[in-house]
C-alpha cells in the first residue's frame, strides 16, 4: 500500500502518524506532567505567602518566647554562685521540712574541661524526708529561677542496715542542678 502512494501522499501520511503519536503521548504523559508542574507552582506560591502571614509570625513569636524562658532557667548569677545556690536550695528544703546535704558522690567534678570554658555549673545534693514533703520541695525547686535546672533526679527508699529496725517513711532524693553562669 505504501508503494502505491506518491511522495507527497507519503509525507502527509507520516505527518498524520506523527501528529497522532504526539497527541497520544500528550494525553497520556505530557498533560499530567504539565498539570503537576502547574499545581506545584501554585502550591509553593500559596505556601510562601502563607508562611509570612500574621498567624505564622504569632506562632514564631510564641516559640521564641518559650525557648527564651527555657534558656533563662539555666542562667545562674556569676558572683558567688555556689553560695547562692546552696542558700536557695537549703532555704527551700527548710521551708518544706526536709533534710538536705551535699551528695557524697558529687557529680560537680568536671570530667570534661570544655565545661569550664563554657561556664557550666553542676551541683549535686541529697534530701531526706517523707514523700509529700519531697514532692513539695521538688515542685518549689522546679519553679525557682536563678539556680539552674534539674538534670538528674533519683528517689529511693532509705536502706536499713539491721532487720530489727522498722522501715520508716523516710525517702532519699538525690538530684543534680545544671546551669550556666553569666
Amino acid at each position: 500500500m505504501l508503494k502505491t502512494l506518491n511522495y507527497k501522499q507519503r509525507k502527509i501520511l507520516w505527518a498524520a502518524i506523527m501528529l497522532t503519536a504526539f497527541y497520544i503521548a500528550y494525553s497520556f504523559s505530557f498533560k499530567q506532567a504539565i498539570g503537576a508542574i502547574v499545581t506545584y507552582k501554585e502550591l509553593t506560591k500559596a505556601a510562601h505567602t502563607e508562611s509570612f502571614s500574621a498567624g505564622a509570625t504569632l506562632q514564631i513569636t510564641r516559640k521564641n518566647t518559650f525557648y527564651l524562658s527555657v534558656l533563662k532557667g539555666y542562667k545562674i548569677r556569676r558572683n558567688d554562685s555556689e553560695n547562692y545556690i546552696w542558700q536557695s536550695v537549703s532555704g527551700m528544703a527548710i521551708s518544706k521540712d526536709v533534710l538536705i546535704g551535699f551528695n557524697p558522690d558529687d557529680k560537680s567534678v568536671h570530667l570534661d574541661t570544655s565545661q569550664l570554658t563554657k561556664k557550666v555549673l553542676i551541683k549535686s545534693f541529697m534530701v531526706k524526708g517523707n514523700f509529700f514533703n519531697i514532692t513539695k520541695f521538688l515542685d518549689t525547686l522546679s519553679r525557682s529561677k536563678g539556680i539552674g535546672r534539674l538534670s538528674a533526679v533519683n528517689l529511693s527508699a532509705k536502706k536499713e542496715t539491721s532487720p530489727d529496725i522498722k522501715k520508716s517513711d523516710q525517702l532519699n532524693l538525690s538530684f543534680t542542678l545544671l546551669g550556666r553562669t553569666y
